[in-house]
């Protein structure tokens, strides 16, 4: 996922799906994680319009933070979906992220996969 291309990855290629070794890209991904909330200025685990919006910096890069602090004084909705097309535009795709493949930690029965608010898309997976 994101934890490839981001700078907490010092061992594989810096591009989508790049470390192979899960255990490396779970570190990577908490390291990139922490930093989204921090520069969110997440206070507590209560504090969901900062959550949100660190959230939405894991999942679209580290320029949505600041984009969306200038733009809108924080997370929204409709600013997530701005910004969205907004990348997809400029990267020449028809949407944002394009082609993602989603994968499972072990085989199981998907029961969601739904939009879910501010949190964007979401995939439950019931694994018994």
């Amino acid at each position: 996922m994101q934890a490839s291309e981001c700078g907490y990855n010092k061992k594989y290629p810096k591009k989508h799906n790049g470390i192979k070794d899960p255990e490396y890209s779970i570190d990577c991904g908490v390291h990139y994680l922490s930093a989204n909330l921090s520069a969110a200025k997440a206070k507590s685990p209560v504090d969901m319009d900062r959550i949100k919006l660190a959230l939405q910096g894991y999942n679209y890069g580290s320029g949505y933070i600041p984009w969306a602090m200038k733009k809108y004084g924080g997370y929204s909705y409709s600013g997530a979906v701005e910004f969205s097309k907004q990348q997809a535009n400029k990267n020449g795709w028809s949407s944002y992220p394009m082609g993602t493949k989603v994968l499972a930690c072990e085989s199981g029965t998907v029961t969601t996969a739904s939009w879910n608010g501010g949190f964007g898309k979401c995939i439950i997976i019931d694994h018994g």
